[in-house]
């Protein structure tokens, strides 16, 4: 994998004030509500079966796996958009579905053995580098 692929907090668009409404707002069904996603994003995403923003923090779920770090799971979501044909914005579509999935679900990444059990790092020691979630 080329040093550019992949997930990169540092790439993404979207505006700090965007994020925050995103991560303050209760979840809409609309994928409109998430930042980054357009109409070409939207319409790639209903073709793969993605129908709402629940299915869409669903898919991100599904990459969270019990030995998954947030890094991992960044990664792999952002493949998944890569994959579905998405182009723009996949690095801030992410750091979005991260910051609102570690706001809804506190502790996600935590491993049940971390021996520090800090909340704010989960089992990632880059957790700061993508975001607290995907900063």
């Amino acid at each position: 994998m080329a040093d550019n692929e992949g997930y990169n907090a540092k790439k993404s668009q979207v505006t700090d004030n965007s994020l925050i409404q995103f991560i303050q707002a209760p979840v809409e069904h609309d994928l409109k509500s998430v930042p980054g996603l357009g109409p070409v994003a939207i319409e790639k995403l209903k073709e793969a079966g993605i129908e709402s923003t629940f299915h869409l923090i669903g898919q991100f779920l599904y990459f969270a796996g019990p030995a998954e770090t947030v890094t991992d799971t960044c990664d792999e979501m952002w493949y998944f958009l890569q994959n579905v044909g998405i182009s723009s914005y996949r690095s801030g579509i992410v750091k979005c579905l991260a910051e609102k999935c570690e706001t809804l679900f506190p502790q996600i990444f935590m491993q049940p053995n971390d021996e520090d059990n800090d909340k704010d790092k989960g089992n990632n020691e880059n957790y700061d580098e993508i975001g607290g979630g995907c900063q």
